[in-house]
């Protein structure tokens, strides 16, 4: 029932077609049999084109067998009626094949293309009906063959071409012309045919018919123009047939035959045709180009507009403005009125077109600095620009070259993002950056000034300490005589000092070193416990001085390590002295020594005042003293821990502090206790034996 109600429509489109084929057909008769049945062929090549693929069959069939019974009821023979009516059909059914070759779905008249592919299948397709048509009058007998084959490639020609447009896609691009004027066309096309062809005696004014489809395919649609073209043949063949017109006068005039003055008649039709079909494709091409062009010259004319961020600017090749957007307006302070149509230059300081141009080696125009920028490759550039109020702006620019139609250059696109604060931030760092650097190097300056200052004044001053130490022991000694009580007392206060100062420059020296990677040690196997005992013993006299109770504990006889023993035992002098020094008077200060697999720990721990927890990760740095050591008053140089921290670092070692203000301090050293792999041979027998827990001394 689907199939029957999609028949419909092209079944009463081919029985009108019948229809008006019945009203032509043999008049006048042709001597070669060939039938003059105009519309059909193109009609059923349209409706093979348009139609779905599984309705083709059908529609073929349907054809072939109305052509016969109309060529039947004429008279025709049954022969020639069949071959006639197959010829008809194989070649609509061809022709539809070829116009839709390479997959096209939907067949469209848009381009060049297409009315190619058009005409040179309705030629391949009229070629097979003259063919056929020259063979069957060949083997009837009957008529000229070559006669059969011009009037039937023409006939069936201009039917394709005239009728086929119709049932193809065309261009739905708007017309130049306006109603009133495509209307007096259709009146005009109309009124001038029926003028030509109303009359036998008229002189053969076909020509005029021409002009008028030269005006429709260029001021109107193809759409229209294909419907003018159709009314006009329909006109001029039934005017021929029924014995009117310049055309038909052919025959008595000349004596042509029948096939030749309707091939007279389809050769007027192809050509208006082939007229109107290429022109009015290609002003529908322009057109859409057109449409599309000024599409996209809206479309980039708003992009531009919106752009208020960025300055577009476009120039000639002269280098005069063409484009000024609202951005480039806000930016530069300036009206796009009073910018366009005058030179670049202007907008940029002058300063600055000079260094663009030495830089790119062209003179210092605007044209020549854009040119030069085109041709080479690297990022945005920063370019200077001039205010209206005379302030400059700097903004990133990018440069494009502008090329018209035929790929010439026709002016440059700059585009520029104003950075202006970007960049005097970045003076100002890179401002600050070198204040900074030359602040560092008048540091480092001054800290090489320091380090040699210690070094050279702590060398210096060992000399007359040594000295004065050495005399001290001597008066002592009674070498200068006997000394009286009070003058004893007083050598002792100098001696102690002297030792005091000794000790300072000493440290000095250690520091100095260590600064320099300097500090030379003496690496060889010594025992911990020895130094640790030596170090506690040093440290006894001042304890019992402070009334602070010191002690020493280990359960190693031996602690054996690769290291400079009088470099060891200054790191535990100075962390002892400084808990006997930073506790007070009853307080406690504990020495202890253990080993803990491969390494050796000293813990140094006291009772003492402590350390504040914001100042504990400072109290290794040189020079520092806590506060609480500040308020007390407690004499020290703030170098002992400093030293400390060196020494440990130099035999591979680490030092870690622990402490609560008022509750004492816990320094714990680790040092790796093995030996050196290059130095593994008698390593057991150096050791000794470990076994024998040391007395706690001092306990």
């Amino acid at each position: 029932m689907a199939q029957t109600r999609s028949l419909g429509r092209p079944s009463l489109l081919l029985g009108l077609v019948l229809v008006l084929t019945w009203l032509v057909l043999f008049a006048p008769t042709p001597a070669s049999l060939v039938p003059l049945a105009w519309p059909i062929v193109g009609v059923l090549g349209g409706l093979l084109l348009t139609s779905a693929p599984g309705r083709a069959g059908v529609l073929a069939g349907l054809t072939a067998v109305g052509l016969v019974g109309v060529q039947l009821l004429h008279g025709l023979a049954a022969t020639p009626a069949v071959a006639f009516a197959a010829i008809t059909v194989l070649e609509a059914l061809l022709v539809a094949r070829l116009v839709t070759a390479g997959g096209r779905r939907v067949p469209t008249l848009l381009a060049d293309g297409d009315v190619t592919r058009m005409i040179r299948s309705v030629a391949i397709g009229s070629g097979l009906a003259a063919a056929g048509y020259g063979v069957v009058d060949l083997l009837s007998g009957h008529g000229d063959p070559w006669l059969a084959a011009v009037g039937a490639f023409t006939t069936h020609a201009a039917s394709l071409v005239v009728i086929l447009p119709v049932f193809l896609r065309t261009s739905d691009a708007m017309p130049a012309a306006p109603r009133g004027e495509r209307v007096a066309q259709w009146v005009l096309a109309f009124a001038t045919t029926v003028l030509i062809f109303s009359s036998s005696e008229a002189p053969p004014l076909v020509f005029l018919v021409m002009p008028m489809f030269a005006w429709l395919g260029y001021r109107g649609t193809l759409r229209e123009a294909t419907g003018v073209l159709l009314v006009v043949a329909a006109v001029a063949t039934e005017a021929t047939a029924l014995g009117l017109g310049p055309v038909d006068a052919l025959s008595t005039r000349y004596g042509l035959p029948a096939e030749l003055v309707d091939a007279y008649l389809q050769v007027f039709l192809l050509d208006c045709a082939l007229v109107l079909l290429p022109l009015s494709v290609a002003v529908g091409l322009q057109r859409r180009a057109a449409a599309e062009a000024v599409r996209g010259r809206d479309t980039l004319a708003r992009i531009v507009d919106s752009a208020t961020g960025t300055a577009i600017l476009v120039t000639d090749l002269g280098g005069r403005v063409t484009v000024f957007n609202p951005g480039a307006e806000s930016i530069l302070g300036r009206r796009a009125r009073d910018v366009v149509g005058q030179p670049a230059d202007a907008l940029l300081d002058p300063e600055e077109l000079g260094r663009l141009g030495a830089e790119l080696g062209v003179p210092a125009t605007f044209p020549d600095v854009c040119a030069a920028l085109v041709g080479s490759e690297g990022p945005p550039r920063p370019w200077q620009f001039v205010r209206s109020g005379g302030d400059l702006r700097t903004l990133q620019v990018t440069v494009t070259a502008l090329r018209d139609a035929n790929g010439a250059m026709s002016g440059y696109l700059t585009t520029g993002e104003d950075v202006t604060e970007r960049e005097r931030a970045r003076a100002a760092l890179l401002l600050a950056l070198d204040d900074r650097e030359a602040a560092v190097q008048r540091l480092r300056a001054l800290d090489r000034t320091r380090k040699n200052l210690l070094s050279t004044v702590s060398h210096e001053l060992r000399t007359p300490i040594t000295s004065i130490l050495g005399y001290t022991e001597m008066l002592e000694d009674g070498m200068a005589g006997e000394l009286a009580p009070r003058q004893s007392v007083m050598l002792g206060r100098v001696a102690r000092n002297s030792h005091r100062l000794l000790e300072l420059v000493e440290n000095l020296i250690t520091l100095s070193k260590a600064e320099a990677h300097n500090l030379r040690t003496d690496p060889a196997r010594c025992d911990l416990v020895a130094v640790a005992q030596a170090a506690y013993a040093a440290a006894e006299p001042a304890a019992r001085v402070h009334g602070v109770d010191l002690a020493f504990a280990t359960d190693e006889a031996v602690v054996e390590l690769w290291g400079d023993a009088d470099q060891l035992q200054r790191m535990l002098d100075n962390l002892l002295s400084n808990a006997v020094k930073f506790t007070e008077e009853g307080g406690r200060v504990d020495l202890a020594l253990r080993t803990s697999g491969e390494q050796a720990v000293l813990v140094v721990e006291d009772t003492g005042i402590g350390i504040p927890a914001d100042e504990r990760d400072q109290v290794f740095d040189q020079f520092f003293r806590s506060s609480l050591a500040r308020d007390r008053e407690i004499q020290g140089t703030g170098l002992g821990l400093s030293i400390v921290q060196a020494i440990v670092d130099q035999h591979g070692g680490t030092v870690t502090v622990e402490s609560t203000p008022g509750s004492g301090s816990r320094f714990e050293v680790t040092l790796p206790s093995a030996r050196p792999a290059d130095d593994e041979r008698g390593a057991a027998g150096a050791r000794g034996t470990l076994g024998t827990p040391a007395p706690v001394v001092g306990a």
